[in-house]
């Protein structure tokens, strides 16, 4: 009796854990703790389902005793690229199996569903799919033919709340790549009255009319057809949304200025007659977000970078309008002098108390009128640090993460490449942290965190066809807490675990976004 109590506890105890490392650390205690630690993380993390050993090891281990583990399995990551012809029978089958067996599965992500499809080779797993009646989370985030269908046929409406999926293999309409939102509609709107998070991963929208509401649709990720950006109808589409608004990059109107400002303010003048109540975090480039217009309030601005020579006067107007408590900042600073004191209006000063910025030093090619080549190649780090520094003097921080990244790309004997500073290259190899964390105390007496990161990767071509050396790509991080308010001497620095550093920016909300991990110099989860 004593044995089974304490079993019990047990049980209940691995119940309340959640990190997974703890609990396969559980599992080893006992043999009798093994089947409760392996239930524990069956609901805790995607099973995924990569190749042929994969799939016949979870189906045999599942399969063993179906009884006890498959009504444990709650999410299944399914990515199989190439199987071998003698297997593919068998392997569809069994993935087969899991999808009509697994009761109570909640999420299902194909990353590449075309070819997952194509490789099973089975038209009943498109069709189990949507039969499927406890999901809560689809992710289809690749090109397929079969995306509509599952879409307009599945059988979790009731209980889908997340919906991922690329709509790229949806035909064209009137000559347009982007979707209008009629066809949008029939696509969606059966899933209007529950669905919380849609992410499209590919395919622009044409919402030129209002049309459908989501009236149960907080988080919203989608890219928007280049110059028509109608926020009167974003809201009225999704007028509950308060979660995560991201919009794709914006091009067509980059040299219009006149035009983005019209734009702007019409946005502005419409949400005077119905706005959203507030949005917990906003994603893209600074073009889109600045023609946007928005009026409510904003705690997390994500600004990738863009081209724009009109960077400040763009980023000064949003941040006056939407002042936010944490900023994500990018600049490309082959685009002449972006850092400047005027950066931040007064208007951010009280609110803003997290940080990011992001400065990338790319070698464009010469040609693009935007680039000022001489700043590109006489720039230096200490000047281009000292205008961080008076940007951020007025500001009341807590916390501040600086990424340096450098990107050289160089063609021996090739004229079509802006040269680079020799000088601001080896200085942020030779970077001191502290001295610059110190630096940066001094100015921001509030701060108490400083997250800091420098790398690069230079790839070079020489003169013989396909000789090209690289070096790199390398990353340096560090992190530093404040240990006493005020001006500082370097010992009141506390120099943080490199193990605690990606826990710390994810917590804190200083993670990059997706577009900055395009050059892989990112420490920390995307938003």
């Amino acid at each position: 009796m004593r044995q089974l109590l304490i079993l019990d506890i047990l049980e209940l105890v691995c119940e309340l854990l959640d990190d997974v490392a703890t609990v396969l650390s559980f599992s080893v205690v006992s043999r009798v703790l093994r089947p409760v630690a392996l239930k524990r993380l069956l609901r805790m993390r995607p099973v995924a389902l990569v190749d042929e050993r994969s799939v016949r090891a979870f189906h045999g281990f599942v399969f063993t005793d179906p009884e006890s583990c498959l009504a444990f399995i709650r999410a299944l990551d399914i990515r199989i690229l190439k199987l071998e012809e003698h297997a593919r029978q068998d392997i569809a089958q069994y993935i087969l199996d899991l999808l009509e067996r697994a009761t109570h599965l909640k999420s299902l992500t194909l990353p590449h569903p075309k070819y997952t499809f194509q490789c099973l080779a089975d038209l009943r797993i498109p069709a189990a799919i949507s039969r499927l009646t406890t999901l809560r989370e689809l992710g289809l985030l690749g090109e397929c033919d079969e995306v509509e269908a599952i879409i307009k046929s599945t059988r979790s409406v009731s209980s889908l709340r997340v919906l991922r999926v690329s709509l790229s293999s949806l035909p064209v309409f009137d000559g347009e790549d982007g979707i209008p939102t009629a066809e949008f509609d029939a696509l969606m709107c059966h899933l209007a009255p529950t669905l919380e998070f849609l992410d499209i991963t590919e395919r622009t929208m044409l919402f030129r009319e209002k049309g459908a509401q989501y009236s149960a649709l907080r988080s919203l990720r989608m890219g928007m057809d280049q110059g028509i950006l109608r926020t009167d109808i974003l809201v009225h589409k999704f007028p509950a949304l308060d979660g995560t608004l991201s919009l794709g990059p914006m091009y067509e109107l980059e040299e219009d200025v006149p035009n983005q400002w019209r734009i702007r303010e019409a946005n502005k003048e419409r949400q005077r007659r119905r706005s959203w109540a507030h949005l917990d975090r906003v994603i893209g480039d600074m073009l889109s977000v600045f023609v946007l217009g928005l009026t409510c309030p904003v705690r997390h601005l994500v600004l990738d970078m863009h081209h724009t020579l009109h960077l400040t006067e763009h980023l000064v107007d949003i941040l006056r309008t939407t002042p936010p408590t944490h900023l994500k900042l990018t600049i490309v600073l082959c685009y002449g002098p972006r850092v400047r004191p005027e950066l931040f209006p007064p208007e951010v000063i009280p609110r803003l108390t997290h940080l990011a910025l992001v400065l990338v030093y790319a070698i464009p090619q010469a040609q693009y009128r935007l680039v000022e080549g001489e700043a590109v190649a006489t720039m230096q780090w200490r000047e281009l640090l000292s205008k961080i520094v008076e940007a951020i003097r007025p500001l009341r921080l807590t916390h501040l993460r600086i990424l340096v990244w450098v990107n050289i790309k160089s063609a021996h004997g090739f004229n079509g490449s802006v040269s680079y500073s020799e000088d601001f290259v080896r200085a942020i190899v030779i970077l001191d942290h502290q001295q610059v964390a110190k630096e940066l105390m001094d100015a921001v007496p509030s701060l108490q965190y400083v997250f800091l990161s420098v790398g690069s990767q230079f790839n070079v071509l020489g003169a013989v066809p396909r000789d090209l050396v690289k070096r790199g790509p390398w990353l340096a991080q560090s992190a530093w807490k404040n240990m006493r308010n005020g001006p500082l001497p370097s010992e009141d620095l506390q120099k943080l675990d490199e193990d605690v550093i990606g826990r710390m920016l994810a917590d804190e909300d200083l993670a990059l976004s997706a577009r900055d991990n395009v050059g892989h110099y990112a420490c920390a989860p995307t938003l």
